[in-house]
């Protein structure tokens, strides 16, 4: 066996570990993002979910609240608008 034999060899062989390991990666980038994308579509319901939750309890408590709080801000500035408060600024 002379040296270009064994250097013939050698590139074959590295070649085969070559193409066996560029498989082998790029299996395991696919099975990677399978599980990545399960996951990122559970998040995404996740976040529907509580886009949802919080709409309903904005809908539900929130603006119910914010309408008696404008009633009673009217109903202050009628009557401060109607009774006069007696201390007037100035010199008089």
């Amino acid at each position: 066996m002379e040296l270009s034999d064994f250097r013939d060899w050698i590139i074959i062989i590295f070649g085969a570990v070559g193409v066996v390991a560029t498989i082998v990666v790029l299996t395991l980038i696919v099975m990677v993002y399978a599980k990545v994308a399960r996951i990122l579509d559970s998040l995404q319901v996740a976040a529907d979910n509580i886009r949802d939750t919080t709409s309903a309890i904005s809908d539900v408590i929130v603006k119910p609240i914010m309408k008696v709080k404008s009633f009673i801000d009217n109903i202050r500035n009628a009557i401060d608008a109607l009774v006069p408060s007696g201390t007037k600024k100035g010199g008089d």
